[in-house]
Order: structure tokens, then C-alpha cells, then sequence
């Protein structure tokens, strides 16, 4: 206040003497004043045209300005008061934990777990609010208060789009104050900055990078969670079912990065409005379009090429999002002999319609669809031809999701979706003297309603039904355009209701309680077997069979899974969490290779194939350090799983009608220890995890074809003991930036031939065991350097370059040990995906 004034009496004797003020050499200490710097130190006026009159007119001004200012200020005594505020999403209702709240664009105050904040208010003044989430439009208003009131403020979700550097979750605090267990978010930006295979970003090899999940290796179709085979995990793209998450084998991911708001992995308690799988869920959302601006994004790789696009149709209201990835570019392969005849391309397309109403209603309607070709070495599909040589495999996927949300008021909102899901993988010999086809099709359909409700800031309760359908044409064979065999069609439904509650009990301590009860049922055409009691199921031991008519149901399943979540804030920056959940599965896939080809079959539960039920219980300790720049984690977790299926030694199933005389059914359990480390902030960031897991199955049968390894515990494919995970990021400026990501884990078992058979003059391996030996460890470094042109920083056109060095030291890391007849012996060989250095060159775009 007194530098104000002074400069007020200051300015006031500048008008009124019009004289020039000389100031002393030493440097002046500025004062902003309408935009103009001051000196505070001057030379006294000159007395030369300053007379007595103008002095005394100095005086007197001087101290009328003063005394108008001392009883301007006492009239402006304002009464302060503590406002609160509240900020929601405008859709759900539900409090945006850890929300950015600046006030007059100085002060920083974020959400607590019930979304409030506070601060000392003056009645009467205008204040200035920016408040911003990761994920939903800012919301900047100037507002006048003049009384009590609880401020509430409801930002729109525009994308879900992750912190740049968070692998823990979005948000303030929330791995500390979140209430499942085992969940972990990855931002699709950090996502961008670890190095990739051959450029492709890819989803799934970072979520490998989290503790608690493996593969099989390199080039496999799907990643392991806890223990778990890839068809126990339920991956949803928009809520709709991904099959097949792989092109080429396993190779690279089925999703472009373009159209992915977030992705959340659930693998301790899983919300109740999950289902259908038992080890975890993948989440994956498609970003909303942005309903102002036309934006364009891209790039060009060695592998594919990508273009995004946001058009709104109309401003704030109506938009459309167009995300594309395309692999045009296996010409390359034909710069290598041995390469030289195959073909290997896929097309993707993600498109999402956002229409909003009014100010309750929303309508989105998302479409995403893929196509995946590989030309191969032929592989002859019938005994009496084998003159094929080559293959073509092909899939196809189109997924559609519906959906409307409602809100009813401030604490109600409903939602209706609707799902469509068609998955058709084949696989074709066209140059063979029998032109052989086999072919499915998966067709799913769901059907979900929700009420979100919070009667007060204690409860989120969310209610809902889900009604989904299976049609499954398990296979088709042509030769010359004549259907050798066509599997019957198999129809089934599965009904939930679910309820969940999330129960604030007291500062410290939340629980999240829900229920999920479903309804299994078998639904004709079809043809049901019995088989003698205490034997093993085959043609021979058939005691009778039944015919179901179209539409006439012929066998169910019931269950109730209960879902708990418990967190207990010992301190402010650190937390206990227990989770536990039951879980059910009806439909797996039945193969005998490590990765499921597209055409590995999938099959419900049904009168003989028993569904999977899988308990589980997790316990977590969660801490922040240094204004959670650091977090820690520590998690330990065991799984007991009932009915999980495996396939008789030789069996041979592709095309079989009961399939259920080549399955046998056993008993998994999974136990491990995840721990974890992460940096968030900063010009270096990145996490390093270590996880002991083991998972093992247990298969009791009535003889050696009905049981494996004489009824005991053996590791399963996908058992990895140990694994270590480090990745780094370094931006030293905003142009450049480094990443290196190294990954450790222990070999995956193996089954090694426990003799030799002489057969007609060929010997051939024979194996009693299952997965006894262990393939050597796994290691990797890769490297990855992406350069901004500065230059572009602060134009419509930002471009960037990426260059990666996958397998930086050239390991030759085994995928498979197998073994082949090779002059009346039996010998082994290793076979390594990528068994060199791949460097790549990627150039990303982006406009708006």
C-alpha cells in the first residue's frame, strides 16, 4: 500500500508541475504502474519554475489524495467468509478427485477426495476461477459471491487423455486415494515415449512394462496378467469385446494410438460392472471429438502409416472423430530372400460420433474395424493333399458401440449402450490342387442399462442389467467350393445385474461394496451327448444323445460375485488397500500353441465344458514422496481358479463337432508380489517395477489321456518367476528427448520329448511330461530419441521425429525350443522373433 501511494503523490506532482524528472545514475528500482516502469530514486526538483504557489499546490494535493485514499480503504473493508466448492463431471455426477483449481491465476488448490476445495473469500469481489482435469473441457468464469454458498462447478468430458507422465493413475493423489486395488492407468503420451518395435507404438508391450504382466514372448498374441492365459483377460475397446488385440501373430497391436483416450488395467478388484473374464480387464477408451477446433494427426513409419482427424459439426455441440492406421509397406519384405514371397499388411479404422443435445443429453455412437492378411509357407489342411505352398490368413473384426446418457439432476444420470461385435478369422491354401478354406465367426451382442447415484458425499451407488448374446460358427471347411464339413452354430446368453457402493465411512476409511448375479444358458439347435460316468469322454463311451429345437434352451449356469474394496489413509500420503472378488468365465478359447492363431477356436460353456470361477485376493500398500513427484507401490495377490481348460496330448480339435471329448478340465492357482517405484514430474521421468509370480494348473483325470504330469502341480505356459522392468525418460529440452527401456524375465517353461519311438523306420518324440524345462532368461534394451522442431512449436504444424533401436545390444532371445526329425534322431532347435538389432525412423505430425 505504500508503494501505491507514493507512486500515486508521485504521478500527482508529475501532472501538476509538468517539470522533467532527473534520476541519479545508479540503476532504479522499477514499479509497475498502467504498464510503465517508475524509478523510486530521483533528484530533488529544480527550484527554477517552481514557486510558492505551485509548491503549496503540491501540498494540498498530496494530502487530499491521501486522505481520499485512507477513507477509500475503510469503506472498503470487506467481511470475509470460507467458500466451498465442488467440482463433478457434468455427465455422472461424480467428484473429479484432485481437479486444478486456480483462483485470480495465482492460486493453486486441488479437489480432495470428495472433489471439494476451500478458500477465504471477500463478498463482493470478482474473482477470476481456471479450473482444469486431465480429460474434461477448463472451465474459466469470472463470479461474484456475496454470500455462503457451496460452489459447485460441472466440467464436460471432452477425452479421457491421461497425465503425460503418469503410469499410476490421473489425478491428484490417486493411487493413493483410490478404492480398488491393482489398478493401473498408462498415459498414452508416456506410452508415445517408450521405444517401440519398429516405430509402432503398442499397446500391449506397455502394458508389459507394469508389474504383474508377461507374454509368452516376443510376437505372441496377447499378454498374461497375474497368472492368467490371454483369453482370461476381457479387452474392450468402447466397451466393445476385442477378440484378436494382435496383428501379424502378435507382432504389433489391433488399436490406433490416435483414437485412445485411456487405458486402465484392472487386475485386483474389479469394479462390478465387469465381467465375464477371470484374471483382468483392459479398458481401453476411444477419445470424444473436439467439438471447436478441426485438428489432423499422423505419421509415417516403416511398418505403417497413421492419420487422425477431428471435424466438429457443430461448435460445442456435434463432432466426429476419424482415427486410421494402415501397413502398406511389406514391399520391404522382399528385400530379404527368404522373405521374398510373403506378404503380411493390415488396414485399421476408429470413428466416433459425439452429438450433444442439450444440457442432460449426449449421444455417442463409435465404430471400429480392422482387417489382417499374412501370406505364409503353405500348411496342409487335409491328409489327401499336401501339395500347397502357400497360406493365406486373414481376419476380420467390426465392432460398434451405442450409447445415450441421460441426466436426471445433479445426482442422477442414466445410460443406455448398445454393443455390436463380429469377429471372422480364416484360413486359405488357394494354390493347391484341392483349394481347401476353414473358416468362424464370433458374433456378440450386449444390451446394458446404468443409474449412477449419489445421494450424498458419502455414497456413489451405481446400478445396472446387462443382457449379452453369443452366436459362434465354431468352423467351416470348403475344397473347391464344396462344404466338407460346417460345424453347427452354437447360441448362448448370459444376463447380470449388478449393483455397487462407494462408502466414504469416515476420512480415513472407504470401502467399495458390489454385487454382480448372472444367468449362463445354452440355447439350441442342438445335439447334446452323455457319456458313461467315470470315464473318459469319447466316441466309444457315448451312452445317449438329444435333440434341442431353434431357440429351446438346454442348459444353465447361475452365480452371484461379490466385489470388495477396502482403503485405509494411514497418513496423507500413503495407503493400506484390500480387494477380493469372485469371477466368472463362459467362454474361452481351445488351442494347443503358445499364441492362438485367428484361427484357434473359441467355445462357450456348455452342458459338459464346466465355466471357469476364480477367487481372488489382493492387498496393497501405496505411498507418495515429495509433493508425489515419487510413488511407491508393494502388492501382493492369490488366485484360485476352478474349470480351467486344456487339451489332451495329440488332440485334434479345429474342426471336431464334439469338441468336448479333446478337453479336460482342471485347477489353477496363482500367487505373486509386485513392487514398484515410479518419478512423474520432471525433466527425467520414468518407474522400475520387479514381480515374483508363479501360476500353475493341476489336471486329475481317469488315465494318462484324461490328466497331465500324473495328476500334479506344473507350471503353466505363460509361468515367469521373475521379472524387472526399467524405463526412463530424459527431456533435457523441449526438443529432444531420450527414452531407454529395459526388461528382464525368467524363461518360460517348455515340454522337452521324455524319449524317442521307432515307428515304421522314423523315429518320433514322445512326451509324458508337460512343461518341466525352462527356456533361457529374457533380456532387452531398446532406445528411442524424438526430436520437436522448435521452429513449429507455435504454428498449426508441429512436426517431430522419432528414432528407435529395438534389441539395442543385438540379443538373440529364444521364442520356442522345438525339436524335428533329423536323420533318425530327434534334435532341438531355437527360435528367436526379433534376433537382431531393428533400428526405425518414424516422422509424427500434428495440426490444428
Amino acid at each position: 500500500m505504500r508503494n501505491s501511494l507514493f507512486l500515486m503523490i508521485y504521478s500527482h506532482v508529475q501532472f501538476v508541475t509538468k517539470q522533467i524528472i532527473v534520476h541519479r545514475t545508479s540503476p532504479p528500482t522499477p514499479l509497475l504502474l498502467r504498464g510503465e516502469y517508475l524509478s523510486t530514486n530521483f533528484s530533488p526538483l529544480s527550484r527554477r519554475g517552481v514557486g510558492g504557489e505551485v509548491l503549496r499546490k503540491i501540498i494540498y494535493s498530496s494530502m487530499i489524495i491521501l486522505l481520499l485514499n485512507i477513507k477509500t480503504s475503510a469503506q472498503n473493508v470487506q467481511r470475509s467468509f470460507m467458500l466451498e466448492g465442488l467440482i463433478v463431471d457434468s455427465l455422472t455426477s461424480k467428484p473429479l478427485v484432485g481437479a486444478s483449481v486456480k483462483i485470480d491465476f495465482k492460486k493453486g488448490i486441488k479437489t480432495d477426495a470428495q472433489g471439494r476445495f476451500s478458500f477465504l473469500c471477500d463478498t463482493g469481489k470478482e474473482y477470476a476461477f481456471g479450473v482444469s482435469y486431465v480429460g474434461f473441457r477448463n472451465y474459466n468464469k469470472k463470479v461474484v459471491f456475496t454470500e455462503n454458498v457451496l460452489f459447485r462447478i460441472a466440467l464436460s468430458e471432452i477425452s479421457k487423455e491421461l497425465e503425460e507422465v503418469s503410469v499410476s493413475g490421473g489425478g491428484y493423489q490417486k493411487n493413493i486415494r483410490n478404492l480398488q486395488v491393482g489398478v493401473q492407468q498408462l498415459s498414452i503420451k508416456q506410452l508415445q515415449k517408450l521405444p517401440a518395435a519398429m516405430g509402432e507404438i503398442d499397446i500391449l508391450r506397455g502394458l508389459q512394462t507394469l508389474p504383474g504382466v508377461t507374454s509368452v514372448g516376443e510376437g505372441s498374441n496377447g499378454i498374461n496378467i497375474r497368472g492368467g492365459s490371454t483369453d482370461q483377460n476381457l479387452m474392450v475397446f468402447d466397451e466393445a469385446p476385442i477378440f484378436n488385440p494382435t496383428h501379424l501373430f502378435g507382432l504389433f497391436s489391433a488399436i490406433p494410438q490416435e483414437s485412445i483416450s485411456s487405458l486402465e488395467l484392472y487386475k485386483g478388484a474389479i469394479p462390478a460392472h465387469f465381467g465375464g473374464r477371470v484374471a483382468s480387464v483392459v479398458d481401453i477408451g476411444m477419445r470424444n471429438p473436439d467439438l471447436e477446433h478441426f485438428k489432423m494427426s499422423g505419421g509415417i513409419g516403416l511398418v505403417s502409416n497413421r492419420l487422425a482427424m477431428d471435424i466438429p459439426l457443430q461448435k460445442e455441440k456435434m463432432g466426429i472423430m476419424l482415427a486410421s492406421r494402415a501397413s502398406f509397406n511389406d514391399f520391404l519384405l522382399k528385400t530379404s530372400a527368404d522373405l521374398a514371397n510373403k506378404k503380411a499388411n493390415f488396414v485399421e479404422l476408429a470413428s466416433k460420433f459425439y452429438w450433444r443435445l442439450g444440457k442432460k443429453d449426449v449421444i455417442s455412437w463409435s465404430v471400429f474395424t480392422t482387417k489382417d492378411y499374412t501370406k505364409l509357407d503353405g500348411i496342409s489342411l487335409n491328409k489327401e493333399n499336401s501339395g500347397a505352398l502357400i497360406t493365406e490368413i486373414r481376419y476380420n473384426v467390426l465392432n460398434s458401440t451405442l450409447r445415450w446418457t441421460h441426466r436426471f439432476s445433479d445426482k442422477l444420470n442414466f445410460q443406455a449402450v448398445g454393443v455390436f461385435s463380429d469377429y471372422s478369422p480364416s484360413l486359405t491354401s488357394p494354390d493347391s490342387v484341392l483349394f481347401s478354406k476353414v473358416e468362424s465367426e464370433i458374433h456378440y451382442r450386449k444390451y446394458g442399462a446404468s443409474l449412477n447415484y449419489l445421494p450424498n458425499d458419502n455414497h456413489q451407488i451405481e446400478v445396472g442389467v446387462n443382457l449379452i448374446t453369443y452366436r459362434i460358427n465354431p468352423g467351416k471347411r470348403t475344397d473347391n467350393d464344396v462344404v466338407i464339413v460346417n460345424l453347427p452354430e452354437e447360441k448362448s446368453n448370459e444376463f447380470a445385474v449388478y449393483a455397487e457402493d462407494n462408502i466414504t465411512v469416515s476420512k480415513k476409511f472407504s470401502i467399495s461394496v458390489g454385487l454382480r448375479a448372472l444367468y449362463f444358458q445354452n440355447i439350441g439347435n442342438a445335439t447334446v451327448r452323455l457319456y458313461k460316468d467315470g470315464e473318459i469322454r469319447s466316441e466309444n463311451t457315448v451312452t445317449s444323445e438329444k435333440q434341442y429345437g431353434a431357440g429351446e434352451a438346454y442348459n444353465s449356469y447361475s452365480g452371484l460375485e461379490p466385489r470388495l474394496g477396502m482403503r485405509f489413509l494411514m497418513t496423507e500420503n500413503s495407503s493400506l488397500k484390500l480387494g477380493a472378488n469372485i469371477m466368472r468365465q463362459y467362454i474361452q478359447i481351445i488351442t494347443n500353441s503358445l499364441t492362438p492363431l485367428p484361427t484357434s477356436r473359441w467355445k462357450t460353456s456348455d452342458a459338459t465344458l464346466k465355466p471357469q470361477v476364480s477367487s481372488l485376493i489382493s492387498l496393497g500398500y501405496f505411498q507418495n514422496f515429495k509433493d508425489n513427484i515419487y510413488e511407491i507401490s508393494s502388492e501382493i495377490y492369490f488366485r484360485h481358479t476352478d474349470n480351467i481348460t486344456d487339451v489332451r496330448p495329440g488332440s485334434d480339435f479345429l474342426l471336431k463337432n464334439f469338441v468336448e471329448t479333446e478337453l479336460i478340465q482342471g485347477t489353477n492357482r496363482s500367487y505373486g508380489l509386485e513392487l514398484m517405484v515410479s518419478k512423474k514430474k520432471g525433466a527425467t521421468t520414468g518407474w522400475l517395477n520387479y514381480t515374483y509370480a508363479r501360476s500353475e494348473n493341476q489336471i486329475k483325470g481317469r488315465g494318462f489321456f484324461d490328466e497331465v504330469n500324473n495328476g500334479n502341480f506344473y507350471p503353466t505356459s505363460y509361468d515367469r518367476p521373475h521379472s524387472l522392468n526399467a524405463n526412463i525418460s530424459i527431456s533435457p529440452t523441449k526438443t529432444h528427448t531420450f527414452s531407454f527401456a529395459f526388461a528382464y524375465a525368467t524363461g518360460r517353461p517348455y515340454s522337452k520329448p521324455d524319449g524317442l519311438v521307432n515307428l515304421e523306420g522314423r523315429v518320433y518324440p514322445v512326451y509324458l511330461t508337460r512343461n518341466l524345462d525352462r527356456i533361457p532368461d529374457y533380456h532387452r534394451l531398446d532406445f528411442s530419441w524424438t526430436i520437436k522442431n522448435p521452429s513449429l512449436q507455435k504454428r498449426d504444424w508441429e512436426g517431430s521425429w522419432t528414432f528407435t533401436v529395438f534389441n539395442l545390444y543385438s540379443y538373440r532371445n529364444p521364442y520356442s525350443i522345438f525339436f524335428r526329425n533329423d536323420r533318425g534322431s530327434t534334435q532341438s532347435y531355437k527360435l528367436s522373433v526379433f534376433a537382431a538389432t531393428i533400428p526405425s525412423l518414424t516422422y509424427n505430425f500434428k495440426f490444428k
